[in-house]
């Protein structure tokens, strides 16, 4: 199964730009988009034709945050926010047979600190929960730099959020629940960015800063069949996908038909269940 992490920064300028045109081309099972900032009537708009089965996450504030999933396999059920209400739209969990797949938008820490490290300290229990019963799939943005392989100029980046220890450190900790960063399973040397300032991409080289800030995590007991993991160098967002292929039994899964209607669902919806 091929899956995409991709923080878009907007659908609407990433569309312009002919990101759906990529997505096609990529031809991925699922892709996990988050940061669409639109609503749902507008990204209803720009998706209704993809040949994807479509679930939306878009939270209520205009223009913020957000989560969208795409997907060629039909989910035995669906949850949004952890269970939780999730105004700001930032998670959605697909269920097929013996695996969960995470969409998730963890919060940016620089006025928001305290908030970013509580929705981290949910999502950990709530993927280390799951685990118990499922391959575990989570794909994000977790607006964190793991170690000094993930972050440009370290040092001056230590008192920066996306890299204060502290934020270091509750990732560590989820690892540490049984849990691998696939990227660094398949490339564990070398500096790697995903998210790049934009006069450090005009400019090039090592200037400015960077960040590896998006990740696609699983149980650490299936990290033999992660086969691959690319970020390739995209124009579509000041974030680069993530993009794993990883060895999903998918004999059960109901794949989804494009001539099919495309039913959509929402955070909104009283019963998420299909």
């Amino acid at each position: 199964m091929k899956i995409v992490s991709y923080n878009i920064n907007g659908i609407r300028a990433a569309n312009k730009l002919g990101f759906l045109n990529w997505v096609k081309e990529e031809n991925a099972d699922i892709y996990c988009l988050q940061e669409v900032r639109a609503s749902q009537t507008i990204c209803e708009s720009i998706l209704e034709n993809c040949d994807y089965h479509v679930i939306y996450n878009c939270g209520q504030r205009p223009g913020y945050s957000g989560t969208v999933t795409l997907t060629r396999y039909i989910p035995d059920n669906v949850e949004f926010g952890m269970g939780k209400e999730d105004t700001e739209g930032r998670t959605i969990s697909l269920f097929f047979d013996d695996t969960v797949i995470i969409n998730s938008y963890v919060p940016n820490g620089t006025n928001r600190l305290d908030y970013k490290l509580d929705y981290f300290e949910r999502l950990t229990t709530y993927v280390t929960e799951l685990a118990k019963e499922y391959n575990v799939i989570l794909c994000s943005d977790i607006n964190i730099a793991h170690t000094e392989l993930d972050v440009s100029h370290p040092k001056e980046n230590s008192g920066r959020s996306g890299y204060l220890p502290i934020e270091r450190e509750i990732m560590t900790k989820m690892l540490a629940c049984g849990f691998v960063d696939a990227y660094r399973t398949i490339h564990p040397e070398g500096k790697a960015y995903s998210w790049r300032s934009y006069r450090s991409r005009q400019v090039g080289g090592d200037f400015g800063w960077k960040f590896r800030f998006d990740y696609i995590i699983t149980n650490e007991n299936n990290k033999d069949k992660i086969k691959s993991i690319t970020m390739p160098n995209l124009d579509y967002s000041d974030h680069l996908p993530v993009i794993g292929e990883i060895d999903v039994n998918t004999d059960n899964l109901k794949r989804f038909i494009a001539t099919m209607k495309n039913k959509q669902l929402t955070m909104f919806d009283k019963n998420p269940k299909i």
